[in-house]
């Protein structure tokens, strides 16, 4: 299966509702119009809420969007800062559903989280670990698998 279009150095912007929800800058883009899916390689994005207001950014070497299933995987080197946790999560790949709202990694693979304090005095909190999930809507997180993590004051 070859794309219908293979877009070089490429800015895609994702409107819904007349708003803007999601930039991204990609490396590489390829479009498969048929399967509804989009492949991208260095791929830097940024998404908002609909105030305009960046909510995540984030970048990865790989990512695959499937718009039928609502799904969007990213691979290799990513990490993704949620401005309105403070937290940057990192791993080797995730997934995401724009439907449920959730984040998910490979049942064996690592996740690292890291809070930064917000003010002097705050503790900086890191965890890492394996079967990771994360609820887009309670914005809360959990490992399923072995986990280690360290607060600094």
């Amino acid at each position: 299966i070859l794309p219908e279009m293979i877009l070089k150095d490429a800015n895609f912007v994702r409107i819904e509702k007349l708003n803007e929800t999601t930039a991204l800058h990609a490396e590489t883009l390829e479009i498969f119009k048929e399967d509804n899916v989009v492949f991208g390689s260095n791929v830097n994005f940024k998404a908002f809420d609909k105030n305009k207001k960046t909510i995540a950014t984030g970048r990865t070497d790989l990512l695959k969007i499937d718009n039928r299933n609502f799904c969007y995987t990213m691979l290799n080197n990513a990490n993704i800062k949620s401005i309105q946790t403070g937290m940057t999560l990192y791993s080797d790949c995730f997934k995401w559903n724009s439907k449920t709202n959730q984040l998910v990694s490979g049942k064996n693979n690592v996740v690292t989280v890291i809070k930064e304090p917000e003010k002097a005095g705050d503790a900086k909190f890191s965890a890492s670990g394996t079967g990771f999930v994360f609820s887009g809507l309670s914005l809360q997180f959990a490992f399923n698998g072995k986990t280690t993590g360290k607060i600094e004051n």
